[in-house]
Protein backbone atom coordinates (compact mmCIF):
# COMPACT_ATOMS: atom_id res chain seq x y z
CA UNK A 1 0.00 0.00 0.00
CA UNK A 2 2.87 2.18 0.86
CA UNK A 3 4.16 2.07 -2.45
CA UNK A 4 0.86 3.13 -4.20
CA UNK A 5 0.57 5.82 -2.13
CA UNK A 6 3.76 7.31 -2.30
CA UNK A 7 3.14 8.75 -5.98
CA UNK A 8 0.26 10.69 -4.58
CA UNK A 9 1.89 11.93 -2.06
CA UNK A 10 4.68 13.57 -3.56
CA UNK A 11 2.70 14.96 -6.03
CA UNK A 12 0.07 16.50 -3.86
CA UNK A 13 2.26 17.09 -0.63
CA UNK A 14 5.56 18.52 -2.12
CA UNK A 15 6.62 21.89 -0.36
CA UNK A 16 8.62 24.05 -3.34
CA UNK A 17 10.32 26.87 -3.33
CA UNK A 18 10.14 27.96 -6.76
CA UNK A 19 7.36 31.07 -6.58
CA UNK A 20 10.67 32.46 -4.90
CA UNK A 21 13.62 32.07 -6.94
CA UNK A 22 15.95 35.01 -6.38
CA UNK A 23 14.84 35.08 -2.68
CA UNK A 24 15.99 33.66 0.56
CA UNK A 25 13.69 32.05 2.70
CA UNK A 26 13.38 33.47 6.19
CA UNK A 27 13.08 29.71 7.18
CA UNK A 28 16.20 28.85 5.68
CA UNK A 29 17.84 31.16 9.10
CA UNK A 30 20.93 29.97 10.71
CA UNK A 31 21.53 27.23 8.45
CA UNK A 32 25.34 27.19 6.75
CA UNK A 33 25.82 29.54 3.94
CA UNK A 34 26.69 27.07 1.56
CA UNK A 35 23.71 25.10 2.10
CA UNK A 36 21.51 28.19 1.36
CA UNK A 37 23.14 28.85 -1.56
CA UNK A 38 22.67 25.22 -2.66
CA UNK A 39 18.84 25.60 -2.27
CA UNK A 40 19.15 29.18 -4.20
CA UNK A 41 20.69 27.24 -6.91
CA UNK A 42 18.08 24.91 -6.83
CA UNK A 43 20.77 22.14 -6.49
CA UNK A 44 18.32 18.76 -5.88
CA UNK A 45 18.76 16.62 -2.84
CA UNK A 46 21.08 13.67 -2.67
CA UNK A 47 19.36 10.65 -4.36
CA UNK A 48 19.80 8.78 -1.33
CA UNK A 49 16.79 10.91 0.48
CA UNK A 50 14.49 10.52 -2.59
CA UNK A 51 13.05 6.86 -1.00
CA UNK A 52 12.10 8.91 2.07
CA UNK A 53 10.96 11.85 0.38
CA UNK A 54 6.46 10.85 0.18
CA UNK A 55 6.97 10.21 4.24
CA UNK A 56 8.47 13.41 4.73
CA UNK A 57 6.11 15.66 2.64
CA UNK A 58 3.29 13.16 4.48
CA UNK A 59 4.87 14.35 7.93
CA UNK A 60 4.82 18.24 6.58
CA UNK A 61 1.23 18.46 5.47
CA UNK A 62 0.33 17.42 9.05
CA UNK A 63 2.41 20.02 10.35
CA UNK A 64 0.62 22.13 8.01
CA UNK A 65 -2.74 21.07 8.83
CA UNK A 66 -1.81 21.96 12.82
CA UNK A 67 -0.86 25.46 12.01
CA UNK A 68 -4.59 25.95 10.45
CA UNK A 69 -5.80 24.21 13.05
CA UNK A 70 -4.10 26.72 15.49
CA UNK A 71 -4.37 29.97 13.25
CA UNK A 72 -8.38 29.30 13.05
CA UNK A 73 -8.61 28.69 17.20
CA UNK A 74 -6.71 32.23 17.46
CA UNK A 75 -8.66 33.93 15.01
CA UNK A 76 -12.29 32.87 16.37
CA UNK A 77 -11.12 33.57 20.03
CA UNK A 78 -9.74 37.11 18.95
CA UNK A 79 -6.45 36.35 19.91
CA UNK A 80 -4.65 36.88 16.86
CA UNK A 81 -4.17 40.74 14.77
CA UNK A 82 -2.59 39.44 11.57
CA UNK A 83 -1.63 35.77 10.71
CA UNK A 84 0.74 34.22 7.73
CA UNK A 85 1.10 37.48 6.40
CA UNK A 86 3.87 37.85 3.54
CA UNK A 87 7.22 40.38 4.81
CA UNK A 88 9.87 41.04 2.28
CA UNK A 89 13.03 42.50 3.19
CA UNK A 90 14.50 43.84 0.30
CA UNK A 91 17.91 44.50 0.92
CA UNK A 92 18.65 40.74 1.99
CA UNK A 93 16.59 39.07 -0.69
CA UNK A 94 14.55 37.90 1.49
CA UNK A 95 10.99 36.68 1.84
CA UNK A 96 8.88 34.58 4.49
CA UNK A 97 5.32 34.29 6.29
CA UNK A 98 5.04 34.48 10.03
CA UNK A 99 2.41 32.03 11.60
CA UNK A 100 0.53 34.58 14.10
CA UNK A 101 0.36 38.07 16.09
CA UNK A 102 -1.01 38.24 19.35
CA UNK A 103 -2.05 41.45 21.04
CA UNK A 104 -3.00 41.08 24.94
CA UNK A 105 -2.73 43.61 28.20
CA UNK A 106 -1.13 45.71 25.75
CA UNK A 107 1.76 44.58 23.94
CA UNK A 108 2.25 42.21 21.13
CA UNK A 109 3.41 38.56 20.94
CA UNK A 110 4.48 36.81 17.83
CA UNK A 111 3.86 33.21 17.46
CA UNK A 112 5.92 30.22 15.56
CA UNK A 113 4.18 26.79 15.47
CA UNK A 114 6.85 23.87 15.48
CA UNK A 115 5.59 20.52 15.10
CA UNK A 116 7.20 17.50 17.06
CA UNK A 117 6.30 14.36 18.98
CA UNK A 118 5.58 14.05 22.38
CA UNK A 119 9.28 11.81 23.17
CA UNK A 120 10.98 15.36 22.83
CA UNK A 121 9.03 16.81 25.66
CA UNK A 122 10.70 14.51 28.00
CA UNK A 123 13.93 17.15 27.67
CA UNK A 124 14.75 20.63 28.70
CA UNK A 125 13.47 23.06 26.49
CA UNK A 126 16.18 24.68 24.16
CA UNK A 127 15.98 27.16 22.04
CA UNK A 128 17.50 26.33 19.06
CA UNK A 129 19.52 28.56 17.25
CA UNK A 130 17.87 28.37 13.71
CA UNK A 131 14.64 29.03 15.50
CA UNK A 132 15.76 32.12 17.31
CA UNK A 133 17.21 33.93 13.99
CA UNK A 134 13.95 32.98 12.26
CA UNK A 135 11.53 34.15 14.66
CA UNK A 136 13.99 37.46 15.26
CA UNK A 137 13.75 37.98 11.23
CA UNK A 138 10.26 37.80 11.51
CA UNK A 139 9.83 40.51 14.44
CA UNK A 140 12.66 42.39 12.70
CA UNK A 141 10.49 43.06 9.68
CA UNK A 142 7.23 43.37 11.88
CA UNK A 143 8.70 45.70 13.94
CA UNK A 144 8.23 48.46 10.73
CA UNK A 145 4.70 48.09 11.44
CA UNK A 146 4.15 47.09 15.11
CA UNK A 147 7.41 49.27 16.68
CA UNK A 148 6.62 47.98 20.25
CA UNK A 149 6.79 44.04 18.97
CA UNK A 150 9.49 42.53 21.59
CA UNK A 151 8.22 39.37 22.52
CA UNK A 152 8.14 36.21 20.29
CA UNK A 153 7.48 32.19 21.26
CA UNK A 154 8.28 28.93 20.10
CA UNK A 155 5.39 27.15 20.16
CA UNK A 156 6.08 23.32 20.70
CA UNK A 157 2.96 20.79 19.71
CA UNK A 158 3.22 17.68 19.78
CA UNK A 159 1.49 15.58 16.79
CA UNK A 160 0.29 12.46 18.70
CA UNK A 161 -1.06 13.65 21.77
CA UNK A 162 -1.39 17.78 21.45
CA UNK A 163 0.93 18.66 24.12
CA UNK A 164 1.89 22.26 23.90
CA UNK A 165 5.01 24.14 25.62
CA UNK A 166 6.13 27.82 24.88
CA UNK A 167 10.05 29.15 24.73
CA UNK A 168 10.47 32.63 25.01
CA UNK A 169 12.06 34.83 22.83
CA UNK A 170 12.86 38.81 23.42
CA UNK A 171 14.01 41.05 20.79
CA UNK A 172 17.01 43.38 21.97
CA UNK A 173 19.93 44.68 20.46
CA UNK A 174 22.13 41.49 20.46
CA UNK A 175 19.30 39.86 18.67
CA UNK A 176 19.18 42.58 16.46
CA UNK A 177 22.87 42.60 15.77
CA UNK A 178 23.12 39.00 15.00
CA UNK A 179 19.79 38.78 12.26
CA UNK A 180 21.67 41.68 10.81
CA UNK A 181 24.98 39.80 10.49
CA UNK A 182 23.57 36.50 9.22
CA UNK A 183 21.20 38.04 6.07
CA UNK A 184 24.39 40.49 5.72
CA UNK A 185 27.08 37.79 5.09
CA UNK A 186 25.08 34.90 3.64
CA UNK A 187 24.28 38.17 0.81
CA UNK A 188 27.96 39.00 0.69
CA UNK A 189 28.93 34.70 0.44
CA UNK A 190 26.32 34.63 -2.22
CA UNK A 191 27.91 37.43 -4.43
CA UNK A 192 31.15 35.96 -4.30
CA UNK A 193 29.91 33.11 -5.66
CA UNK A 194 28.32 34.80 -8.22
CA UNK A 195 31.44 36.83 -9.33
CA UNK A 196 34.44 34.32 -8.15
CA UNK A 197 32.50 30.81 -8.63
CA UNK A 198 33.53 30.90 -4.46
CA UNK A 199 31.88 28.63 -1.74
CA UNK A 200 31.89 29.55 1.41
CA UNK A 201 33.39 26.85 3.81
CA UNK A 202 29.76 24.23 5.16
CA UNK A 203 29.22 25.28 8.85
CA UNK A 204 26.32 22.75 9.16
CA UNK A 205 28.15 21.27 12.08
CA UNK A 206 28.36 24.92 14.18
CA UNK A 207 24.78 26.34 13.50
CA UNK A 208 22.62 23.50 13.33
CA UNK A 209 24.27 20.80 15.12
CA UNK A 210 26.58 17.29 14.54
CA UNK A 211 23.05 15.57 13.68
CA UNK A 212 23.04 17.37 10.31
CA UNK A 213 26.27 17.30 9.50
CA UNK A 214 26.83 13.86 10.03
CA UNK A 215 25.47 10.16 9.26
CA UNK A 216 23.93 8.83 12.35
CA UNK A 217 24.16 5.79 13.89
CA UNK A 218 21.25 4.11 12.46
CA UNK A 219 23.40 5.19 8.66
CA UNK A 220 20.66 7.65 8.39
CA UNK A 221 21.67 11.40 6.77
CA UNK A 222 19.49 14.68 6.92
CA UNK A 223 21.42 17.10 5.26
CA UNK A 224 20.08 17.43 1.29
CA UNK A 225 23.56 17.68 0.25
CA UNK A 226 25.71 14.95 2.20
CA UNK A 227 28.14 12.49 0.07
CA UNK A 228 30.82 10.30 0.69
CA UNK A 229 31.37 11.84 4.79
CA UNK A 230 31.03 15.51 3.64
CA UNK A 231 28.00 17.69 4.44
CA UNK A 232 26.87 20.18 2.15
CA UNK A 233 29.45 18.02 -0.69
CA UNK A 234 31.61 20.18 -3.04
CA UNK A 235 31.58 16.64 -4.97
CA UNK A 236 28.09 16.81 -5.45
CA UNK A 237 28.07 19.72 -6.16
CA UNK A 238 30.29 19.38 -8.74
CA UNK A 239 29.13 16.24 -9.89
CA UNK A 240 25.47 18.21 -10.29
CA UNK A 241 27.48 21.18 -12.14
CA UNK A 242 28.74 19.04 -14.31
CA UNK A 243 25.42 17.17 -15.63
CA UNK A 244 23.44 20.08 -15.64
CA UNK A 245 26.69 21.84 -18.27
CA UNK A 246 25.82 18.67 -20.14
CA UNK A 247 22.25 19.03 -20.67
CA UNK A 248 22.76 22.80 -22.06
CA UNK A 249 25.23 21.69 -24.33
CA UNK A 250 22.69 18.71 -25.41
CA UNK A 251 19.89 21.93 -25.78
CA UNK A 252 22.39 24.01 -27.71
Amino acid sequence: MSNLLAPYIKEHFSHTQTDYPDYWRVSSAGYCYRYNIFKRLGIPQVQELEPDEPRKQATLGIGTAIHEMMQKITRDTGLSVEQESEIKIPKWDLVGHFDDLFEFDGEYYLYDYKTTHSGSFKYKPELKPTHRLQLGTYMYALRDKYPTLKYGRIMEISKDDFLTREIPLEYDIFLETDIVEYWTGLNQAWKLYLKTGELPECTCNDWVGSWFATRNKHGKIWNSYFMNGEPCSIEYFNMYRELTNKEIEELK
